[in-house]
């Protein structure tokens, strides 16, 4: 008996953890050893199983325009809605910010929890609309500019102020990387699908299932629970505030669909073309 014919393509494994003592059940009897042979390589091969931390910021049917974002992973923990963001079936939608940054701003204040101190993947599906301001976190978690984790859009690639550099940097305590070149550049009025590994001192930046960027000056996140985590905007750790004040506050004028953490795993070429390939098949 084959038993892939009654689960779903290359994942049917994932079906299998949530089944429980494959003894118990007689349809499966005949074959619950082939199933412990395989389950573990293919849940190597699907790598959204291995998320430790899932924001999905697309409104689904009943869910109100301001409502709270649930962990899928850890239900304790939420991203909460700032400001004028709204959620769309798109994902979470924020205001340019230009001119009247506190009154126009959106973003995503998220529940503190501890992250670090080993490999890390970050992948995330967004949308700019605009580059009006120079480094625009499209997520920023920190206690302070000591010790922190962010990506954000730094410069412009090739002089253009409509292809801005993807740039990720990380510190800790007196060191810090900062990894971005002209090579890999956020799209205007696209939706990127941007993946981040770090793995030792080697990082990587994928775009839209592509590798584009390899360092060896990389840097692992220290492992703590840092106390402002936001998505959209900048965390002015001085006045404890989220983008204070004027052009320089540094939100996100798009959208973004979902965040992505894996804790603990740096995601291979392989694992983020499958993620490129099926970014929405699997939410």
């Amino acid at each position: 008996m084959n038993p892939s014919i009654f689960l779903p393509n290359d994942c049917w494994s994932a079906v299998v953890q949530f089944i429980g003592d494959l003894q118990t059940l007689q349809n499966f009897k005949n074959c619950s050893s082939y199933l412990s042979k395989v389950s573990l390589r293919h849940y190597i091969a699907c790598p959204w199983m291995r998320v430790t931390h899932e924001f999905d910021f697309r409104r689904r049917d009943g869910e109100g325009e301001k409502d709270d974002v649930v962990d899928k992973k850890h239900p304790g923990i939420r991203a909460r809605i700032r400001g004028k963001a709204m959620r769309t079936e798109e994902g979470m939608e924020m205001k340019s910010c230009y001119a009247g940054c506190n009154e126009n701003a959106g973003f995503a204040e998220v529940d503190p929890y501890e992250f670090g101190g080993g490999p890390m993947s970050i992948e995330i599906k967004m949308r700019f609309k605009s580059f009006e301001q120079d480094w625009a976190r499209v997520f920023d978690f920190r206690n302070s500019f000591e010790d922190s984790i962010s990506l954000m859009n730094f410069n412009h690639c090739f002089g253009s102020w409509d292809a801005p550099r993807i740039s990720w940097e990380v510190s800790q305590g007196s060191k810090k990387c900062e990894i971005g070149d002209n090579s890999t550049c956020f799209s205007k009025g696209e939706d990127d699908h941007i993946v981040f590994t770090v793995k030792g001192n080697t990082a990587k930046i994928y775009k839209n299932g592509v590798l584009g960027l390899t360092s060896a000056d990389g840097l692992e996140p220290l492992r703590m629970k840092r106390h402002f985590h936001t998505i959209g905007a900048m965390v002015h750790s001085s006045a404890a505030t989220y983008g204070a004040g004027g052009s320089t506050c540094q939100h996100v004028h798009g959208n973004v669909s979902y965040f992505r953490m894996f804790d603990g795993i740096e995601l291979t070429s392989e694992d983020v073309d499958k993620m490129y390939s099926r970014n929405d098949e699997f939410n």
